[in-house]
């Protein structure tokens, strides 16, 4: 038999950072807090992310930081300059979470337990009263003319403020299924196709199998589809054993399609004619020395230059003078232009985020709620917005989750008029 509750203020979906986040927050404010988890228990991909040890952020100046958010950027730093980085780090400490900063900017737990994250926004919840109910799904959400009606299987809660924090659709074994799509979309919300991002890829006809685990730092990447240029990428990449992987790869996957095709800079910053300059000085110039002794010499490892020397089909224990015009041409190309045709993407359970989801045109980004519906506000992965790896989804899950808490308690308070 379904029964109906009545005295919430503010009602959670989604009990991942975000939604735990904005529950922490409303309730700071005196909102009576309910959050619906489906899940037998919250933060499951929380303790998934990195790996379990949880990169929560990155620290680095704004300006730089906002661009990982790719066209993005302008619409998630309104939501993060008023929770930025250093606001969730002290958030955290404060709570007894040490933290440690590495070299590269990342921001982990010192524990390097993602657990530790998570049982300090649980104790929070605990103290602040917050309800949790697991086992929960959500399985309607409608309007009526004081708020929301929010249908599970075995009950109907009535409140004023939705905050949706379902986020996307990979790792549904986690319970990210595509819920909030859904539940959006029912109450007019446009979706945006949800696709995968942060994911490495296969290489269709892939040759390169002996590189597996090799990985290459600042490597520059021209992508190509249908012959025209589609962009150009750096940063550090991974060989895999059916293809390649790391951070260049990863970050930039959400532009990435099958039949798209990826050529590798291995002499950069040199550009082809200037490496094919180099390359005939040096070769005339050894004479009768190999020409692998010659390529060892280059800022790459070895087992690489063995499989340009293989694709370019020159010998083993071959000599420079003795290097054909075809040979140099095939090894200025395999340096220059390393050819890599996308095959597949990886699956929703391989991509750590989707990129897609609720069109960010139908959400204020400075308090995250809904043009088209008032009261209901998004936070996180659910949105059309994805980050670079780093720590800049986790950011962008605090800060909507905080900036949407603090809106909805706001709302309630002035009795219907939201912040602004």
């Amino acid at each position: 038999m379904t029964t109906t509750e009545t005295h919430w203020d503010v009602i959670v979906i989604g009990a991942g950072p975000g939604g735990l986040m904005a529950a922490i927050t409303a309730a700071v404010q005196g909102c009576r807090v309910l959050v619906l988890e489906k899940n037998d228990q919250p933060g499951r991909k929380l303790l998934a992310t990195g790996g379990g040890q949880c990169n929560l952020t990155h620290q680095m100046p704004m300006k730089s930081f906002l661009p990982h958010y790719h066209e993005k950027a302008v619409y998630a730093g309104k939501c993060i300059r008023q929770f930025p980085p250093e606001s969730l780090m002290q958030w955290f400490s404060q709570r007894g979470v040490r933290l440690e900063v590495l070299e590269n900017g990342k921001v982990f737990p010192a524990s390097r337990r993602a657990t530790e994250v998570l049982e300090a926004l649980l104790t929070e919840v605990k103290r602040l009263k917050v309800v949790m109910n697991c086992r929960s799904p959500v399985k309607k959400l409608e309007t009526f003319e004081e708020g929301f009606q929010v249908a599970c299987e075995k009950q109907v809660y009535k409140v004023r403020n939705v905050i949706l924090s379902t986020g996307g659709c990979t790792y549904p074994s986690l319970g990210t299924t595509g819920d909030g799509y859904r539940l959006a979309a029912d109450l007019g919300h446009s979706v945006i196709a949800p696709r995968l991002a942060l994911t490495g890829l296969s290489v269709s006809h892939w040759k390169l199998e002996d590189l597996s685990g090799v990985s290459l730092q600042e490597i520059t990447i021209s992508h190509w589809r249908e012959g025209r240029k589609a962009g150009t990428y750096t940063g550090d990449l991974l060989f895999t054993h059916l293809g390649v992987s790391g951070p260049v790869i990863l970050n930039y996957s959400r532009y990435f399609q099958p039949g798209d095709l990826l050529t590798l800079n291995l002499a950069a910053p040199e550009k082809e004619e200037a490496f094919s300059d180099r390359i005939l000085r040096e070769l005339q110039s050894m004479g009768k020395k190999k020409v692998k002794t010659l390529l060892y010499k280059e800022p790459m490892p070895r087992r690489v230059m063995d499989i340009v020397m293989k694709m370019a089909g020159i010998a083993d224990e071959q000599v420079c003078a003795s290097v054909t015009k075809d040979q140099r041409k095939m090894l200025v190309k395999w340096m220059t232009r390393m050819p890599l045709e996308v095959g597949t993407l990886g699956d929703v359970e391989t991509a750590m985020v989707t990129a897609g989801g609720v069109s960010t045109d139908e959400i204020r980004s400075s308090t995250m709620e809904s043009f088209v519906v008032p009261g209901l506000f998004f936070v996180g992965e659910v949105q059309d917005v994805d980050g670079m790896t780093g720590g800049f989804n986790l950011q962008f899950a605090f800060s909507s989750g905080y900036v949407a808490g603090c809106t909805a308690a706001s709302r309630q308070k002035e009795g219907g008029s939201s912040c602004r």
